[in-house]
C-alpha cells in the first residue's frame, strides 16, 4: 500500500515522511520482505533504507530533504545519518 502511495504521488505532490522532525520526500521505493512496527527502520545500507510497513516493508531508493536535491540512498546517507531502529514520525 505504501509503495502505491509513493508511485501515485510522484511527481506531485510527492510522498512525504518525517524523520526526527524533518520532512523527507520519498521519490522511489520497492516493496520487500520485512517485519516490524510501521515506520521502523529495519536496515540501512547503500542499496536503500528499509522501513517496516506492518505487513512487509519498503526499501527507499530515492529521497530528498527539504530544500535539497533528489538523492540515492548512498549519497543521502552521507549527509543525513539514519540508523536501524529509528522510527519515522507518525
Amino acid at each position: 500500500e505504501v509503495d502505491r502511495v509513493v508511485r501515485a504521488f510522484n511527481p506531485a505532490p510527492g510522498a512525504v515522511a518525517a524523520l526526527r522532525g524533518q520532512d523527507l520526500k520519498v521519490w522511489r521505493g520497492v516493496p520487500c520482505a520485512g517485519d516490524g512496527a510501521p515506520g521502523t527502520v529495519l536496515r540501512v545500507d547503500d542499496a536503500g533504507i528499509v522501513v517496516a510497513c506492518g505487513a512487509g516493508a519498503l526499501r527507499i531508493d530515492e529521497l530528498q530533504r527539504a530544500g535539497g536535491k533528489r538523492l540515492g540512498p548512498a549519497e543521502f546517507l552521507r549527509g543525513f545519518q539514519v540508523a536501524a531502529g529509528e522510527r519515522f514520525d507518525p
